[in-house]
């Protein structure tokens, strides 16, 4: 059985999802799949497709580049969630400019009243770019630490 909310980290193509997804199956709830990567060239489109093939039928997949509090709202008790991948969705806000307070209040409210189980995938390294840019200490940096998970003084979350 797994903990309310479960954070796995993992470098990009590093086998976080296939490790996430082992954990959901583990479950005794149906899986589900919340996706947060958009389709934005052909290599994107390949690995998207490669990652539904591979999870196949027994997943019910919920398409949510920008919009993931409504998803969670939507799962059951009887459910288990994946969330793939928190740094998609913060990409996503990002350079759709939208108002990632909001957002991250939306998002934070949605994960304490899901009630299912959630799996939470994160690329490793977006926090340590983010600090490492030219941008550092700008707002959006700041913003992005926030919502991918750092808090400061408390840690990741």
């Amino acid at each position: 059985m797994l903990p309310h909310l479960t954070l796995v980290l993992g470098g990009a193509a590093s086998g976080k999802s296939v490790f996430a997804e082992g954990l959901v199956l583990c479950c005794r709830g149906a899986p589900v799949y919340l996706a947060t990567a958009e389709a934005q060239d052909d290599e994107m489109r390949e690995k998207l497709q490669r990652h539904r093939a591979r999870r196949g039928a027994v997943w019910r997949t919920i398409e949510a580049p920008r919009d993931l509090a409504p998803a969670l709202a939507g799962v059951t008790a009887r459910e288990a969630v994946l969330v793939d991948c928190a740094t998609m969705w913060l990409s996503n806000h990002l350079l759709a400019g939208r108002d990632l307070a909001q957002a991250e209040a939306a998002l934070l409210a949605a994960l304490d009243a899901c009630a299912a189980p959630v799996v939470w995938s994160r690329t490793s390294w977006a926090s340590r770019l983010c600090r490492k840019t030219r941008w550092r200490g700008s707002s959006a940096t700041r913003k992005a630490g926030s919502i991918s998970g750092w808090r400061p003084g408390r840690g990741w979350w």
